[in-house]
Parts: structure tokens; C-alpha cells; sequence
């Protein structure tokens, strides 16, 4: 369980998307893995992003209910926390990071990106130097 995997919206939304094609197949096996795994790690913006989404925005949305009850099921996972360190620690005017982008972005480190599709914890959990 040392490799944890950081999850962003669009995949939580294409493994319940059933109207995605192959993009739901691989985003579902995707997520099966991770359950198997139990390596799964999710921000409370992704949880509300995800619930707008299928519950609004995709062609056959789900059921207010039936959105919850999936929210419900990955409360289970580790869930990354933004509070107001993580808002300072952003310095969104310097390197042009949109706000909703940077406060999910900020919600992974130490995360770092593997070509697999999600994050994994790096080995240094020393602190970030600041620019």
C-alpha cells in the first residue's frame, strides 16, 4: 500500500459515464484496480466536482441519490484536505495556475505524476522549497 494514486475528477466521471465508451471501460478497470489495491486517494473538490458533473453535465446524468451513494462508497479512500495553508501555499499570480486547478493540484503533494495516470508519493516527504 506505499504507492498511492491520486484520482482527478474526469476519471471518477468516465468510470460512471456510461455513455463514454471506451473511456468508461478504462477509467472503471482503472478504479477496480485501485479498490483491489486499496490505493485510491481523492480531494473533497474532486468528490464535488464529480458530483456536479454526473448529476448535471453528462448525457445520461445519475440520480442525486445514486451520486451520494458513490461519494458515500469512496469516502473510504484517504481523502487529501485543502484549508487555508493549502490557499497561501498556492501563489497563483506567479506561476499562472488557475485557482480550481491549483487547490486540486495542491491537494497531492507530495504526490508526483506516473505515466499509469494517477500520483504516487514520493520518497522525500522533506519540505517543498520556496520560489
Amino acid at each position: 500500500m506505499s504507492n498511492r494514486c491520486f484520482v482527478d475528477t474526469n476519471i471518477l466521471i468516465y468510470a460512471h459515464d456510461r455513455e463514454a465508451g471506451t473511456k468508461h471501460e478504462k477509467a472503471a478497470r482503472f478504479l477496480e484496480d485501485l479498490w483491489d489495491q486499496q490505493s485510491g486517494v481523492l480531494s473533497i473538490q474532486v468528490l464535488q466536482e464529480f458530483y456536479v458533473n454526473v448529476t448535471r453535465k453528462i448525457p445520461k446524468p445519475l440520480s442525486r441519490a445514486q451520486a451520494r451513494n458513490v461519494i458515500e462508497a469512496y469516502a473510504a479512500w484517504l481523502l487529501a484536505v485543502n484549508g487555508a495553508a493549502t490557499l497561501v501555499r498556492l501563489r497563483i499570480s506567479r506561476n499562472g495556475t488557475a485557482f480550481r486547478s491549483g487547490t486540486v493540484s495542491s491537494s497531492r503533494p507530495p504526490w508526483n505524476w506516473v505515466p499509469n495516470g494517477c500520483f504516487q508519493r514520493t520518497r522525500s516527504m522533506g519540505a517543498r522549497s520556496r520560489a
